[in-house]
C-alpha cells in the first residue's frame, strides 16, 4: 500500500518541526501497512479514519491500495 499527500497535508507537514515531524512520518509509515489503524469517523467526516500523533490528528481515506491523508491538524483541546 502507498501513501498520499493532498495538497493540504503537504502544507500542513512543511509547518510541522522536528522531532514532531519524525513521528508524524512513522505514523504514515504504519498506515501503509495498517490503514484501518484509525478510527473511523462518523458525521460530516464520515468516510474518513483518523489517528493522532502527540497533538496532531492525521485525517485520511483508504482508496482501493492508498492511504490519502487529507490533512495534519493540531487538535489540542483547552
Amino acid at each position: 500500500m502507498k501513501v498520499a499527500l493532498l495538497p493540504q497535508a503537504k502544507a500542513d507537514l512543511s509547518a510541522i518541526t522536528a522531532p514532531l515531524l519524525t513521528k508524524v512520518l512513522k505514523r504514515l509509515e504504519v498506515l501503509r501497512n495498517y490503514p484501518q489503524l484509525g478510527c473511523a469517523l462518523t458525521g460530516h467526516l464520515a468516510g474518513y479514519r483518523s489517528t493522532v500523533v502527540s497533538s496532531l490528528r492525521i485525517v485520511y481515506t483508504v482508496s482501493g491500495e492508498t492511504v490519502v491523508v487529507s490533512y495534519v491538524r493540531h487538535c489540542r483541546r483547552s
